[in-house]
């Protein structure tokens, strides 16, 4: 699903930096750093962030920042990250010092999820068509319970294997 994830990004780019600056209320004069998030991740999808972000640098003539992909979903002193390969808890102590609190074991949600559509017979990305057919309230399946005890780390693969019966 990289290829697949890495078009998505190629089509979409260009509308997210328009609605940035539009909802920004800028302009790309008026912007004094420029930043990308590096790692962890997929790597072709953070190649075309950074591709984009050095070309309106040197354009710019603006400093360029690589931020952690992770940390930069980051803005409350708590933070559950999930996205199609992490699903974690941060706790923020201070400016860009954090502590993992949890992570997951085997699957993230995002890949539980997308994985879990194919397998149902819906196309990736799996998590929105999953949200709408949940949303619809019809308990089609009897899922087991994700992982449960005293850490905060979590486990969905047991989730993917039910769906794929």
């Amino acid at each position: 699903m990289p290829s697949l994830a890495a078009k998505l990004h190629l089509k979409n780019i260009q509308k997210v930096l328009s609605m940035a600056l539009s909802e920004g209320k800028t302009s790309p004069e008026k912007i004094n750093y420029i930043a990308y998030t590096e790692k962890p991740g997929l790597i072709i999808c953070l190649q075309i962030g950074k591709i984009v972000a050095e070309t309106f640098s040197l354009y710019l003539n603006k400093p360029l920042i690589p931020v952690n992909h992770l940390e930069g979903h980051i803005y409350a002193t708590l933070a559950l990250i999930i996205s199609g390969g992490h699903t974690q808890i941060y706790q923020l102590n201070n400016h860009l010092e954090f502590t993992l609190l949890g992570e997951t074991l085997d699957d993230a949600i995002g890949e539980c999820l997308d994985k879990s559509a194919i397998l149902l017979g819906y196309n990736y990305p799996g998590g929105p068509i999953i949200e709408k057919l949940a949303l619809k309230g019809k308990n089609n399946y009897k899922l087991p319970f994700p992982k449960n005890d005293e850490s905060l780390d979590f486990s969905f693969s047991g989730l993917k294997s039910e769906i794929s019966r």
